[in-house]
């Protein structure tokens, strides 16, 4: 599978599973669980211990099913070392030239993060598939709104606290996909290791994507 075709999937999906975990057990249980929930894109963020080992496994198990990526790639050697170990799209909460143009030699799709426009153009420039834009939280789908309004060709992908409550809100403001992360893999679920409640969690978020998709089209947008 090219990258225009992973690019193609992971925005059909039109959400990225974020794992974010304290040891690595916890992220190999909690990936299982959002992908029992639904979610075919997966993210595992370097923060996680071993998190080369974690891709690793995952890939083998996982096959074609699930496009794997890897989350807070920072440098290129970052993104050798997660490519390596299977991850198909990189993540970023940054944007570094290097690392952009490392995983896309690699065939990876590559996505950094940015906020203002000035940076999501930079980020397109130094050849980003899409943007994640970082942290939305603090500005909301407003800001995003405004964001898009002038760059409507750059796929977005706002990250950070986003809740299947306002999903629909930010893909009505122009987001290609979202990225949840602590809202998906919630850390009272973590601490009770409610693994099903994970589960049921994701299945939440992907009938948002479908019933905000269809309220959309029914705008005609």
């Amino acid at each position: 599978m090219d990258r225009n075709e992973m690019l193609k999937r992971m925005t059909e999906s039109g959400v990225v599973g974020v794992i974010r975990t304290p040891t690595t057990d916890m992220a190999l249980k909690a990936v299982e669980a959002v992908m029992a929930g639904g979610m075919n894109v997966v993210e595992i963020a370097f923060t996680v211990p071993d998190a080369v080992a974690v891709l690793r496994h995952v890939a083998k198990s996982v096959g074609k099913d699930v496009i794997l990526g890897a989350g807070t790639i920072t440098d290129a050697e970052k993104a050798k070392a997660a490519v390596g170990a299977g991850a198909r799209f990189i993540v970023a909460p940054n944007t570094d030239p290097d690392t952009i143009t490392t995983a896309v030699a690699l065939g990876a799709v590559a996505i950094p993060g940015a906020l203002t426009p000035t940076e999501v153009v930079n980020a397109v420039h130094a050849g980003a598939d899409a943007v994640k834009i970082f942290p939305i939280s603090v500005f909301g789908p407003s800001y995003l709104k405004a964001l898009h309004g002038p760059l409507p060709d750059v796929l977005l992908m706002p990250t950070g606290g986003i809740e299947p409550e306002n999903l629909y809100d930010y893909l009505a403001a122009g987001a290609a996909m979202v990225g949840v992360g602590g809202t998906l893999v919630e850390p009272r679920l973590l601490a009770a290791g409610d693994y099903e409640g994970m589960a049921d969690r994701a299945r939440v978020f992907v009938d948002a994507v479908r019933d905000a998709r269809a309220r959309l089209a029914k705008r005609g947008r």
